[in-house]
């Protein structure tokens, strides 16, 4: 039976109120431990090295993890710090990918990244032909 505040009288009946009583039901080392852990994983530096590593804009990247633009940029910003299961999850879709896309592919697919194209730097050999 519902209380109306989404708890039942067996307790909480939400995902997240669930989570929120696990957490809280945590013995104090072990909530400061986690809270060290999350501020040393840096996600911003991980997905954009592995976004760029496969060749991905913001877009295509969003689009394989099933997520919006924004949140990608947001992460990779610093505007949020998401969960470990969801950067878990992100993570996971975008080694799907690469497993799954032939060795050729190429970024080209996806479009230039912010600044190829745009007198940005280019590797020897790759000027365009005249």
């Amino acid at each position: 039976m519902s209380n109306g505040t989404g708890s039942t009288e067996n307790g909480p009946s939400s995902p997240m109120e669930r989570l929120a009583a696990r957490r809280a039901a945590m013995p104090p080392v072990v909530q400061d431990y986690a809270k060290q852990l999350a501020t040393t994983i840096d996600y911003r530096v991980r997905l954009r090295q592995l976004r760029r590593t496969l060749g991905l804009t913001q877009a295509t990247a969003a689009r394989i993890a099933c997520v919006d633009q924004a949140d990608i940029s947001k992460i990779e910003n610093g505007g949020i710090n998401p969960s470990v299961d969801r950067m878990n999850r992100i993570i996971a879709r975008l080694g799907e990918y690469a497993e799954q896309r032939p060795p050729a592919a190429t970024a080209a697919a996806d479009g230039p990244e912010l600044g190829e194209g745009l007198g940005g730097p280019r590797s020897p050999g790759s000027e365009p032909a005249p």
